[in-house]
């Protein structure tokens, strides 16, 4: 009995590994994020950092491309520093495209299930680096737009949520999301490795 319970259970595992690298040699499509309103002007926020920088990100693979080329072309669709995107995911996830928050935040940059969908990306592909690289840049893209530029709204905003910011018009008093603003500004000031 005790074996076969063994055998169920490494057969259970096996076939879960094979899904979940399986979905992720599927994705090959381009990113399905919402595109700017027709006319709108691309704002590139004076906040974002211009000079190199670099974060070591863990040799993981992610279908055959490195996280770390994933995080950059998703930042550079959206006219993003590509050291903000790495900033933002060192702080959110460690680079894990596994993590999990307590929150429910899912993937390499912890997006919110129903965030992801606003910007036409499913809950079943959050935890495919692309996939969540494409819905957090193109999240963090839109609080840039919406809070013009400043980057301290717009952290704090993608750590507590929009609403929060709004609440309290700028950085709400909860000790996690100032943290959160601050650990990223850090890593933004560091040298390049």
């Amino acid at each position: 009995m005790r074996r076969a319970a063994i055998a169920a259970a490494l057969a259970a595992e096996a076939l879960l590994v094979g899904a979940a690298c399986a979905l992720l040699q599927v994705r090959s499509a381009p990113p399905r994020v919402a595109p700017r309103a027709p006319g709108a002007p691309v704002q590139r926020p004076p906040a974002l950092v211009r000079e190199p920088f670099s974060i070591v990100i863990p040799e993981l693979r992610a279908g055959g491309a490195e996280l770390h080329d994933v995080l950059v072309a998703a930042a550079r669709r959206h006219s993003l520093s590509p050291a903000l995107v790495n900033a933002v995911t060192r702080i959110e996830s460690d680079f894990n495209p596994r993590e999990t928050s307590n929150k429910g935040a899912l993937g390499l940059m912890q997006v919110m299930p129903e965030t992801a969908e606003r910007f036409g990306v499913p809950r079943q592909e959050l935890f495919d680096p692309e996939r969540n690289a494409a819905a957090g840049t193109a999240y963090l893209a839109w609080l840039l737009d919406r809070y013009r530029g400043d980057l301290d709204l717009t952290l704090a905003a993608y750590n507590a949520g929009e609403g929060a910011v709004d609440k309290y018009r700028g950085i709400p008093p909860y000790p996690e999301t100032q943290q959160y603003v601050r650990r990223v500004r850090a890593l933004l000031r560091q040298p390049v490795e």
